[in-house]
């Protein structure tokens, strides 16, 4: 345990659309301008240029587009703009422990839209006037929806027994395929539980939990799981940055979750790693920019220590920020691979050498000067794969069923 982690290139393969810069700019011109239905149309072309020609109706008044395996619903008049997801059916013998779960999301998760039962359906939702769609509130609002209509459908499912309003329109990866995903994201797992083992025989609680929240970051960055695991590691992550927890618990919390990830079955592994498109993305958008003030706390912890010859530690704070950028943020593809270059490179590196390799990206981020990074000994990586076929199957499954689905609620 002298050296650094191991590298594992991520799995993913993204079905997100490319948001049009342009069409974000004209949005917020018409809404200056107090032309707001010209911005809210030009909002949804920023975020998909196919969303108002092949989701929309007629004339525009309704908008259906997916989240994974949530529908999100736009009504639009020329007053207001009304966004709703009817996520999952309210389970017969289960309604009290699913209403308080409702009630902890509206008071703790959600922050405009809340939760409403209407008949036997749990509904997320939101409205307000047209000259109140500022298009970063309404990127919030539709975001605050779509994530956490996606998020918890599964929650409900599996843990309550509530009713899954539409099939979910994943796309499953091939066998041999999801298989190598499964055992790798084991052994990230088996690895940051094995450095937190180490750590915390040194009796340093510090990198121990380190190790685990780097493990869990690994793993989103590495295969994108869904569903049950996707929460708890999204909950083992929230109880890190929290401070209703010590160090201890917080390292009990961050191990059961690579646990859960360690001990998915390949049965399992169909429903939790898997392909769906999303036309909002999870992940927040971060240039070069933005991560030059980001980085700026964790650089000067990592130079610290490094400048101490704390090299261990230094390495740890490195890994820590870098993960938290490729599990976090859409970043651009020359940032993505500066990072995943500086990884596979410091992989296996005494905690000196390593520590040398991660700190010129830190650095590369913290000044923003240069266009590229260059590693000493990394290799270019070969261009990623056009999954384009795979979105339009996916969209196509997703519009065949929308009219059923959309009958069972009543509507058009």
């Amino acid at each position: 345990m002298q050296t650094c982690i191991s590298f594992t290139p991520t799995a993913q393969k993204t079905l997100a659309s490319k948001n049009d810069i342009g069409k974000w700019n004209d949005s917020l011109d018409f809404f200056d301008n107090k032309e707001y239905l010209k911005s809210i149309y030009a909002f949804f072309d920023y975020l998909d240029s196919n969303i108002l020609k092949h989701y929309a109706n007629t004339d525009k008044s309704q908008i259906i587009i997916p989240q994974g395996s949530a529908v999100i619903i736009i009504d639009i008049t020329p007053e207001t703009i009304g966004i709703r997801a009817p996520f999952v059916k309210l389970p017969a013998d289960k309604k009290l422990p699913v209403l308080r779960k409702c009630t902890e999301l509206n008071f703790g998760t959600m922050v405009l839209p809340q939760i409403t039962l209407e008949e036997d359906s749990l509904v997320m939702s939101y409205s307000m006037p047209v000259e109140l769609c500022e298009p970063y509130k309404l990127y919030d609002v539709l975001r605050d929806i779509a994530v956490n209509a996606d998020k918890y459908d599964d929650e409900f499912v599996n843990k309550f027994g509530a009713i899954r309003l539409m099939e979910s329109q994943a796309t499953s990866y091939a066998a041999g395929e999801l298989e190598t995903i499964l055992e790798n994201t084991k052994k990230i797992a088996a690895e940051a539980m094995d450095y937190a083992a180490y750590f915390e025989g040194k009796r340093d609680q510090v990198l121990a939990s380190d190790a685990l929240f780097i493990g869990i970051n690994r793993i989103k960055y590495y295969a994108n799981p869904g569903g049950v695991l996707n929460n708890k590691l999204n909950d083992a992550v929230d109880i890190f940055y929290g401070r209703n927890h010590d160090i201890n618990a917080k390292i009990k919390i961050m191990r059961a979750a690579l646990e859960a990830a360690k001990n998915i079955s390949f049965e399992e592994a169909g429903d939790t790693y898997n392909l769906s498109y999303q036309l909002i993305p999870v992940k927040g958008n971060a240039s070069r920019s933005y991560l030059k003030d980001w980085i700026v706390r964790q650089y000067e912890d990592a130079a610290s220590m490094y400048n101490k010859e704390h090299y261990s530690t230094a390495t740890s704070y490195s890994l820590y920020t870098l993960y938290i950028i490729l599990a976090e943020f859409n970043i651009e593809d020359s940032s993505r691979q500066a990072i995943e270059r500086t990884l596979k490179t410091a992989a296996g590196k005494p905690w000196k050498e390593a520590s040398a390799i991660l700190m010129k990206a830190m650095t590369f981020f913290y000044k923003n000067e240069e266009a590229t990074l260059e590693i000493e000994g990394a290799e270019k990586e070969a261009g990623s794969e056009d999954y384009g076929n795979i979105v339009n199957n996916v969209i196509g499954q997703y519009k065949s069923k929308l009219g059923s689905f959309m009958k069972g609620l009543g509507l058009k």
